[in-house]
């Protein structure tokens, strides 16, 4: 099966069926059309969008991102985007990232929720990451709460 970015998230909402093939792709290329990927991501279910985020081991950080904001944006409902975010690990994915992905989804939730997804996005991280700033990532959970 020769794959390319337009059928790359067609293929992964089929099932299971293609997702050798998905994986191999993802794999095999470097650069992301990023615009081939948003218009068919609001097609995956909940399961095949985190099983998605979830096998790419974190390369498609930036791209992967925009991918989890546009698939929010496409419709899905509170309980989507919260079960979205509870569900998928960030760990790996840079502090810009995170706070790109919770500014993006806070205002789609309760507060109880929006803390929640908050405390999953950012916990932890200051142990693995030489690169967590606790200052900034409480200045916008800060921002949020305002």
């Amino acid at each position: 099966m020769r794959l390319n970015f337009i059928w790359l998230i067609q293929a992964w909402a089929f099932g299971s069926y293609f997702e050798e093939h998905c994986l191999k792709f993802i794999r095999e290329n470097k650069e992301f059309d990023e615009d081939f990927l948003m218009e068919d991501v609001s097609k995956l279910c909940l399961e095949r969008m985190v099983s998605l985020v979830e096998s790419t081991d974190r390369k498609l950080n930036d791209v992967l991102v925009n991918l989890l904001i546009e698939w929010l944006r496409s419709g899905k409902n509170i309980d989507a985007a919260r079960n979205l975010t509870l569900t998928v690990s960030f760990k790996g994915l840079n502090n810009d990232d995170k706070i790109k992905f919770y500014k993006n989804i806070k205002n789609k939730m309760d507060s109880e929720s929006s803390v929640a997804c908050a405390n999953h996005i950012f916990d932890g991280d200051h142990e693995s990451s030489p690169k967590f700033d606790r200052t900034k990532i409480m200045k916008v959970l800060h921002r949020v709460k305002s």
